[in-house]
């Protein structure tokens, strides 16, 4: 069996927590390839007690340090995992991608490279371009969610949902719905938070809102507001902070659909909480995106143009409900496809789809 790295170059570690949904991703692809590879997930000290198959890598991303000090410590994990890992696979998570081909663009790999991306981000300017241009005949392909990343990326690609779903998602545990609505992960202005919240402070459903604030100013504004809001609304039960794994998954079980409001900024971004809510056989409620086609498509959710305009008391209509639900399953059926065919990509199998 080949070896085969998951690898976070950047590890974010904040407070001793690992920020984000890569150890999501770890966790998927650990599932998804046990029984092709060896697989081992190569992180900074933030993974060390989380997975068994841990591979080190020298250092963390630390929200309290300086910005050149983790520039320089994720461009010194890129390079360890080029020079050390050898004849074996190496994926990397979607983090400090330019960093990756930078290093890509200066160390000749002595192992085949797949990168996982979810936008163009590395193409955003001159400089960016140049150095994945420089990194390009070094990448054998991209994973991403839509064919319109690696086209625009021209490396050969292979177009899968974020996570996949496993047998080892499903949950026996019966868990009550406290919650009509729900809002859970990373609190960030571009997610459009405080325009959902206004919008369900208007009805007398019960909403949760959870997660932690990211950094940025727009960010800390926003919450200002969100907490204001929240206090004279008391449908509304706003929490923030970290969300252990254990706390989000039981949210997310415990609300009838979550709701993504997310803006422009994030118009072609890949959203992995829509597919944590599925997999918890959550319905959703998102606004119309491209990275929301698919929810449509398989009638798992709402899809909207402008949420102060959505019909809350209608999607919580009883049969309507239970159409998502069923849908749902039904979807969750189809991912053993999506499986076969990243193995295949990835090992260079031949797995019937």
């Amino acid at each position: 069996m080949k070896n085969l790295y998951i690898a976070d170059i950047k590890s974010a570690n904040s407070k001793g927590k690992s920020v984000g949904h890569y150890f999501s991703v770890a966790e998927n692809y650990t599932r998804l390839f046990k029984e092709y590879a060896d697989v081992f997930v190569a992180g900074g000290p933030v993974y060390k007690d989380r997975f068994a198959n841990y591979y080190a890598l020298p250092y963390d991303s630390i929200s309290s340090k300086g910005k050149y000090r983790n520039k320089i410590a994720t461009f010194i994990n890129a390079c360890f995992v080029l020079k050390k890992i050898k004849n074996s696979v190496i994926v990397f998570q979607c983090s400090a991608v330019s960093t990756v081909c930078l290093a890509l663009a200066l160390i000749k790999p002595k192992s085949e490279v797949y990168l996982i991306q979810y936008d163009t981000y590395m193409l955003a300017s001159r400089m960016k371009k140049l150095i994945f241009n420089l990194a390009r005949k070094r990448i054998k392909g991209i994973i991403c969610p839509g064919s319109e990343i690696g086209e625009a990326l021209q490396v050969r690609q292979c177009v899968v949902p974020d996570y996949i779903y496993c047998e080892n998602n499903k949950c026996n545990e019966q868990f009550e719905k406290k919650y009509d609505f729900g809002v859970f992960g990373i609190l960030a202005y571009g997610k459009g938070i405080y325009e959902a919240a206004e919008a369900l402070a208007k009805t007398n459903f019960q909403v949760k809102i959870a997660g932690k604030v990211a950094n940025l100013a727009e960010d800390q504004e926003m919450i200002v507001k969100l907490k204001r809001l929240c206090a004279e609304h008391n449908n509304i039960d706003l929490e923030i902070g970290y969300l252990s794994d254990k706390a989000y998954d039981t949210y997310i079980r415990e609300t009838k659909f979550i709701v993504l409001n997310y803006s422009d900024s994030y118009a072609l971004r890949s959203s992995g909480v829509i597919l944590d809510a599925i997999y918890r056989k959550t319905p959703v409620i998102v606004r119309k995106r491209k990275y929301a086609e698919f929810v449509k498509t398989h009638n798992i959710g709402f899809v909207y143009d402008d949420i102060s305009d959505f019909d809350f008391s209608a999607s919580l209509e009883r049969n309507q409900y239970q159409i998502f639900i069923d849908s749902i399953d039904k979807y969750l059926q189809e991912q053993e496809m999506h499986r076969k065919r990243l193995v295949n990509f990835v090992l260079s199998t031949e797995l019937e789809e």
